[in-house]
């Protein structure tokens, strides 16, 4: 059980990308722009972590691997909301928020939380950005779908699965390298609740993922 706890955060993301792909396959349908970064974010965790286990088994810190992955996730996501998000203002907010994050991240893991330690703060402010996407685009979604059964969008589960898990595991984040210091069997227990909400996020993405209806914005 151990075991399948620590490595979930490969396990579910490698699990739901086959399944994801075998139900295009068998369904002959093409991925749209939801669906393809949900396979981008999905492809990103599976490498990431595997290299970040790869690292941790052969006792090689492996922090640059996840400050590497806050920059990965904030990326994906800016850009679907970019394209997705209506509004020239809500566009500029979203490039505005990313630059800010970009420049905070940098001057973090130099004078902050340096790179062989887990970008805490960086962490946390991706996923707030990230979080603050979701509800701008479910706002919108809300405002388009008066006609649609909400449970029926991409759309929907694409913003439950972010908000679950960017939202839950928020302050895991802002948390994590503070306890890395002073409670190390603590971290871990932490570290395996987050790949629970990373589970089930996924879980929710599948589902995402098999809707067939998406109101494009």
């Amino acid at each position: 059980m151990s075991f399948l706890l620590g490595n979930i955060d490969i396990i579910i993301p490698l699990f739901v990308f086959i399944a994801a792909v075998l139900y295009f396959l068998f369904q002959h349908q093409k991925p749209v722009l939801i669906d393809k970064i949900i396979f981008v974010f999905w492809a990103g965790e599976i490498i990431l972590n595997t290299m970040g286990g790869i690292l941790e088994y052969y006792s090689v810190n492996n922090m640059l691997v996840y400050s590497l992955n806050v920059l990965f996730f904030a990326l994906v996501f800016t850009i679907y909301f970019y394209r997705d998000l209506s509004g020239r203002r809500v566009k500029k907010f979203v490039l505005t928020c990313f630059g800010v994050f970009v420049l905070f991240f940098a001057v973090n893991i130099l004078f902050i939380q340096p790179y062989y330690t887990f970008n805490s703060y960086a962490y946390a402010f991706g996923a707030l950005l990230i979080v603050v996407y979701s509800l701008i685009g479910l706002r919108q979604l809300l405002n388009f779908s008066l006609e649609h059964d909400i449970l029926k969008l991409k759309n929907f589960w694409f913003a439950a699965g972010i908000l679950l898990y960017f939202g839950s595991c928020f302050f895991i984040f802002i948390s994590y390298n503070y306890l890395t210091v002073v409670s190390k069997t603590d971290v871990g227990v932490l570290w395996k609740i987050h790949n629970l909400f990373l589970a089930v996020c996924c879980i929710i993405f599948l589902k995402a993922i098999t809707c067939k209806e998406w109101i494009p914005k």
